[in-house]
């Protein structure tokens, strides 16, 4: 028997098909490279929210053991979110004697950012906040027993210093897509929480 040679390919693939493969493999790739930046982006938000997080708990803890109050110090750096952790003092002499210092700040993961205005013009990060050098610090400031304060010399009873501190991703835009978490400080006594973002507002915020 003769073998078929009636212009059917006997193996491999046509320039076509060859095209189409390449062209398969190149959608499959971006979105694989866009499902891995996704995991990327959500694992140092997490990461950055949850090491944070164990820093105020730590410093409330350090205010009410020293009977000293401490404040955890936040700024948005050149390139990273930075954050201290350090006795307060009515003048800030402290704050500032660290102030241009890198070996006493330590910074989230880098494609974090504080989270302000949404696109419903609400700023999803409330606490006090002051202008210092030209750049906005936020602060988390405890009293001598832990409860959070506006001021050094505020009892627990005084006036007291609620809020959130907003944390997202740089991609996204403002709406309700971006890859938010948020620390929430919620009583007088300190209690805090971890929140994250939700395509549904309560109360404006996305981060809850």
């Amino acid at each position: 028997m003769g073998v078929f040679k009636d212009g059917r390919r006997e193996q491999g693939f046509t320039l076509v098909e060859m095209l189409i493969v390449i062209v398969i493999i190149g959608i499959l790739g971006g979105i694989a490279v866009t499902t891995w930046q996704g995991f990327l982006d959500r694992q140092r938000l997490v990461q950055s929210s949850d090491r944070l997080f164990r820093t105020l708990k730590s410093t409330r803890e350090t205010a009410k053991h020293r009977h000293v109050a401490w404040q955890v110090s936040i700024r948005q750096g050149a390139s990273r979110v930075e954050f201290a952790a350090h006795p307060a003092d009515p003048d800030d002499a402290t704050l500032m004697a660290i102030w241009d210092d890198p070996q006493q700040w330590e910074q989230l993961a880098p494609g974090v950012k504080i989270d302000l205005a949404n696109d419903q013009g609400k700023n999803e990060t409330t606490i006090a906040n002051q202008n210092i050098n030209n750049e906005t610090l936020w602060r988390f400031l405890f009293n001598h027993q832990g409860c959070p304060v506006r001021h050094i010399h505020n009892s627990c009873t005084d006036v007291v210093e609620l809020g959130r501190l907003g944390l997202r991703s740089e991609s996204g835009g403002d709406g309700p897509q971006v890859l938010r978490r948020c620390i929430l400080l919620s009583t007088v006594l300190g209690t805090m929480r971890q929140g994250r973002g939700h395509v549904r507002l309560d109360s404006g915020y996305y981060c809850h």
